[in-house]
């Protein structure tokens, strides 16, 4: 009796890993069949795809800095821009990329990696949607960091998606972003053109600070020189209670651990033509804060042939 269920579920994880292959594998429209039975399924591909494949082949000199963060950090810091001051930068930013992710890919490539420039704001510490880990796992091309970021967080997407990750035989990418200029970096040509929205309250995750302080004791131990920003985002109508909380708390960690923080998050008021949307400079904005940046860390400012 206890023979026979065996051999029933044993023949039930064959028939399961047969179809999950099928479903990896089998592509209409450019997309495996498995994105179109689940919406969780992240194709890779784009930025985070061409980034990751960069980021597991290049070595930086020692006082080369890595760039980590969001689509705030792949949109705003690029590092040809740093390079004309001489300075060499790889941006390993990526969609919706959480602070836990950032740690993730920072133990990963630890022995790469001496200076770090962590890109923040407000939205960093709000509650992480998931959605960072999800394509990271499916664009790096080392399946040991997938199954690192799986750890994150398991749960039914998760698992789906590693699965996916793993069963296909095919690891190019999906889909290409015009806008990818190397080591990282996207750029927008794009100009803002909707009126200004407010986002919603935030309401902060204090797990998402622990993981900050989490990254700051990591890197002194490892002694990886950090540095904190936010970069400059559209002024709000009003006044944004919320972002004062953020600032505040900031302050508070950054005092008591002696991190350098560079918060450009309204000290500016670009108009619609540094932007390209709400949330992200364009190649206008790119240069105006670059420019600002380099010349307040390292004083410095790149002159362009």
């Amino acid at each position: 009796m206890v023979r026979k269920l065996l051999l029933n579920i044993l023949l039930l994880v064959i028939v399961f890993f047969c179809f999950a292959f099928a479903l990896s594998n089998i592509l209409i429209k450019g997309r495996p069949m498995w994105a179109y039975l689940n919406r969780s399924i992240m194709l890779r591909g784009g930025q985070s795809h061409q980034m990751t494949c960069e980021l597991d082949t290049i070595h930086l000199p020692n006082d080369g800095y890595f760039i980590f963060g969001s689509s705030h950090a792949y949109r705003a810091y690029d590092p040809a821009y740093f390079k004309k001051a001489g300075i060499e930068v790889f941006n390993a930013g990526s969609s919706s990329q959480s602070i836990n992710c950032s740690f993730t890919l920072m133990k990963y490539y630890h022995q790469k990696i001496h200076r770090v420039i962590l890109d923040i704001y407000p939205g960093s510490f709000c509650k992480a949607t998931g959605e960072s880990q999800l394509i990271l796992m499916q664009g790096s091309p080392d399946f040991r960091l997938a199954a690192q970021l799986l750890l994150i967080k398991i749960n039914v997407f998760t698992i789906n998606n590693i699965l996916y990750r793993a069963l296909r035989l095919d690891d190019a990418g999906l889909y290409r972003e015009g806008g990818y200029q190397g080591r990282g970096y996207e750029m927008s040509t794009l100009e803002m053109n909707e009126p200004f929205i407010p986002d919603p309250k935030r309401e902060y995750d204090e797990e998402e600070y622990m993981h900050l302080i989490e990254i700051i004791h990591y890197c002194r131990k490892e002694h990886i020189d950090l540095t904190l920003v936010s970069h400059p985002l559209p002024i709000p109508d009003e006044k944004i209670t919320d972002y004062w909380k953020f600032k505040v708390r900031m302050r508070e960690i950054c005092e008591q651990y002696a991190i350098p923080f560079f918060d450009y998050t309204y000290r500016y008021n670009l108009d619609n033509s540094h932007f390209m949307d709400m949330n992200h400079l364009n190649k206008k904005g790119v240069d105006f804060f670059d420019k600002k940046f380099l010349h307040d860390k390292f004083d410095k400012i790149p002159i362009w042939n």
